[in-house]
């Protein structure tokens, strides 16, 4: 069996519900347990979710055993994601480091996902520790309201 957790503003998004609702009719469940993390304004919901691995027909995986996030994400969360790469490329490089030091792109493709992305909720995924969230998290929120910015989706 396997983990998966989310987490889901307590305040209506639908967004967010879709992803839960779409990982789940992909997975065979075998568990769900939900926690409401109290914080004012910011309060959201953690749901874990206990799951057997899918059959390799409902799955977006390439021969390499690869996510193809241009099947996974919307279009305007794949622009996103496109362009995070792109600024973890020249982060990494800047330093001297693998690109995946900085983040996968499974949390790349996660913090776009996030219905209102701030350190907290980038601090909730997996692989995301205290070292990266201190060197990268804020600069990788800039750039995610930057291109959202441009993209005229401030609002997304």
């Amino acid at each position: 069996m396997k983990v998966k957790v989310f987490s889901i503003p307590a305040v209506g998004d639908e967004y967010a519900e879709e992803c839960v609702n779409e990982f789940l009719a992909r997975h065979r469940i075998a568990q769900i347990d939900r926690q409401l993390v109290n914080d004012g304004a910011g309060s959201y919901w953690t749901v874990c979710v206990g799951y057997w691995q899918p059959d390799a027909a409902t799955t977006s995986r390439t021969k390499k055993n690869r996510v193809d996030y241009r099947e996974v994400l919307d279009e305007p969360r794949f622009r996103e994601y496109a362009a995070l790469r792109d600024w973890r490329k020249k982060v990494a490089e800047s330093e001297g480091v693998p690109v995946f030091t900085v983040f996968t792109n499974e949390q790349l493709a996660h913090i776009v996902r996030l219905a209102s992305p701030n350190l907290k909720t980038v601090s909730s995924i997996e692989g995301i520790g205290k070292s990266k969230l201190e060197q990268y998290a804020t600069l990788v929120l800039e750039e995610l309201a930057r291109h959202r910015q441009a993209s005229g989706f401030a609002d997304a």
